[in-house]
């Protein structure tokens, strides 16, 4: 539903080949989610007599030209043009004068109220009088964060004048949040089978399966297009989006509607829509991260993989220049702005920007960000540290006097929950209010030594991405590994070989050389002895019997070797969230686990765990083990 991504019907053919949207007819296929896989989250079934308004808000107005598509329409919130009855949400597009415009019609946003990330997103629509020229209803949604096409757009369905098909398509600017404006966009079609009698004038479901890898648009259940995300586009498409829906009137600008606007004898086009509604599916098992900890000081700008970006808003405020690199990504970059541009609007001093856009960072952690900057002439500038809806974690005006350098330093504290990107942003263009700087000056401004470090604890990367840790030893060992035999490795059965010589025991006491094989790692003491630690194997659940009150289970785990003890997880959810689920550690492999609800199914898993030194070692997680409602059970000796 913006201008930008709208093709006139009679280029479409070209224009499309060349922007890269396909077309689908025959390559068809059943949604291949099974409907157990979907939980219904929510719904609006529009059975009351008015508009929900704590799900929606209504949209008031043209917009800025026409909601940015030349649209010839004029939204109410009027009952003429939206109203709630006979169990359906109807929005009704009229050729009527009002406001000086010659179309009413309504469109309403979930925006702030109903928000989703991911699941089956799907309403049942059909359009009244929808075959017309200029008739262009849309169900679609838009990125809670940022601004079109930061936040990305996902347009479910959308149809116009007499097309024997709709389209579903995604937009976004691969410049990422607060980037250059670059709009990009992808889609399909379905194209309906009789155009007269079951097209958009009759009742269809239309919807899209989202999740952090793709998009796939369904029909009444069948899935017609697959768009898969990449690096320019996942960043918005992995964020919430709210809902809009609508019944536009295409103007003479509109190329959507391929310009094309209703016949003179219009009078109206009626938008049903039956429900709107939203699944997800379950999330797999998971527990919460139990392994160690490091601590890192990171500087994410020296970590930083891309480069220095510049925008010159010439067309915005007469700002003309260049951005030049200063070498690596710390190093910085110089300005060289032939024009400082003119003032006039508030914002102006971005009419000229450095930017690194969208740094790694650790959520819960305050940052020291450092940086020296020294302009040729007494200047004012703003330094910002951003996030992606262009609001300042940090930073603030400072004024930079010629050939002078200014060391700055602050702290960015970032919240433990926040999400967001965060992007280090230098506005250099003339200041509305304050600056000392001629209008349309040449200006010249370098920035230097940048930093944006912190000291982080977090989870070990090695112990979260493998199977193996390695603990770096505070002192390293004295004694180079020695080669062992293949007869002394068969006779190890974990591959634990120690070798060494009387002369290398008595020489060094406590150190411990071991050639080890890979499901192993690296332990060093404060006393310098060096040695490895195999991880215990995956134990499995042999035996789980609920007695005949369903109140007990009865069970048996298989014994594995080196291992110290044993972690029982029991819950009544799949996912064993932490109100849902008991813990149980245990010595040996038998536990009779007591207190549980009579009429509630069981989910258990469980692991073995090696202790060396204090530290635990723990082995993967067991398969989930589902226990019934049990109507047999032996009093076994546990």
């Amino acid at each position: 539903m913006r201008i930008t991504k709208k093709i006139t019907a009679y280029i479409l053919a070209t224009s499309l080949l060349l922007s890269g949207i396909t077309f689908y007819n025959n390559d068809q296929s059943e949604v291949k989610a099974a409907v157990g896989d979907w939980k219904e989250v929510w719904s609006d079934e529009f059975n009351g007599t008015s508009l929900d308004t704590n799900t929606w808000t209504y949209e008031i107005g043209n917009g800025n030209w026409g909601w940015g598509n030349g649209e010839a329409e004029y939204y109410t919130d009027r009952p003429e043009n939206i109203s709630v009855s006979d169990g359906y949400l109807k929005i009704t597009a009229k050729k009527e004068n009002y406001k000086n415009f010659k179309y009413t019609s309504g469109r309403i946003i979930s925006r702030g109220k109903k928000n989703f990330k991911y699941g089956k997103m799907e309403a049942r629509i059909k359009v009244e009088n929808g075959n017309q020229s200029g008739v262009w209803p849309a169900f679609w949604m838009m990125g809670e964060k940022g601004k079109w096409p930061d936040n990305g757009e996902l347009d479910i369905m959308e149809h116009a004048n007499d097309r024997n098909y709709v389209g579903g398509c995604i937009h976004w600017n691969p410049n990422g949040f607060g980037g250059n404006y670059d709009h990009r966009y992808q889609g399909g079609d379905y194209y309906f089978s009789d155009n007269v009698n079951n097209g958009i004038t009759n009742w269809h479901t239309y919807g899209i399966i989202w999740d952090e890898k793709h998009i796939e648009w369904t029909v009444d259940g069948v899935s017609y297009h697959t768009e898969k995300f990449n690096s320019s586009n996942s960043y918005c498409f992995q964020q919430y989006q709210y809902f809009l829906l609508n019944l536009a009137i295409g103007g003479t600008g509109t190329l959507y509607t391929g310009k094309q606007t209703p016949p003179e004898d219009y009078k109206t086009a009626v938008m049903y829509v039956d429900w709107v509604k939203v699944w997800q599916k379950e999330e797999a098992p998971t527990t919460e991260y139990d392994g160690p900890y490091v601590t890192v000081t990171e500087d994410s700008v020296a970590k930083y993989t891309g480069s220095w970006s510049d925008f010159f808003g010439s067309g915005w405020t007469g700002a003309s220049g260049t951005l030049t690199s200063n070498g690596t990504i710390a190093d910085g970059f110089t300005i060289n702005a032939t024009s400082v541009g003119r003032t006039g609007d508030k914002d102006s001093i971005w009419g000229i920007q450095g930017k690194l856009m969208n740094l790694k960072y650790y959520p819960g952690n305050t940052y020291k960000y450092k940086c020296t900057i020294t302009s040729d002439k007494d200047k004012r500038i703003f330094v910002k540290v951003a996030d992606d809806a262009e609001d300042a974690l940090a930073g603030g005006y400072i004024t930079l006097k010629a050939n002078e350098p200014y060391y700055y330093e602050t702290d960015v504290n970032i919240p433990k929950d926040f999400d967001g990107t965060v992007s280090l942003k230098f506005g250099m263009g003339i200041a509305n209010d304050g600056d000392v700087i001629d209008a349309g000056s040449s200006l010249k401004v370098k920035v230097e030594n940048v930093s944006f470090v912190t000291t982080a604890t977090i989870p070990d990367p090695d112990y979260v991405n493998s199977q193996t840790t390695t603990e770096k030893p505070t002192v390293a060992p004295t004694v180079k590994p020695t080669e062992t035999t293949k007869k002394q490795q068969e006779e190890t059965k974990e591959n634990i070989t120690e070798v060494t010589t009387k002369k290398q025991q008595e020489e060094t006491k406590e150190n411990i050389t071991e050639v080890t094989t890979k499901n192993q790692q690296t332990v060093t003491t404060t006393k310098n002895t060096s040695y490895k630690v195999t991880k215990p194997g995956k134990t499995k659940v042999v035996r789980a019997l609920r007695s005949k009150n369903n109140k007990k289970i009865s069970l048996k785990l298989k014994k594995i070797k080196g291992a110290s003890k044993y972690e029982i997880k029991v819950s009544t959810s799949k996912r064993f969230t932490k109100k849902t689920t008991k813990k149980v550690v245990i010595k040996s492999v038998k536990k009779v686990i007591k207190g549980l609800k009579k009429n509630k199914k069981y989910y258990i898993k469980a692991r073995a765990i090696k202790v060396v030194n204090k530290k635990l070692y723990p082995g993967k997680w067991s398969k989930v083990k589902k226990i019934k409602k049990c109507e047999f059970y032996k009093k076994r000796r546990v």
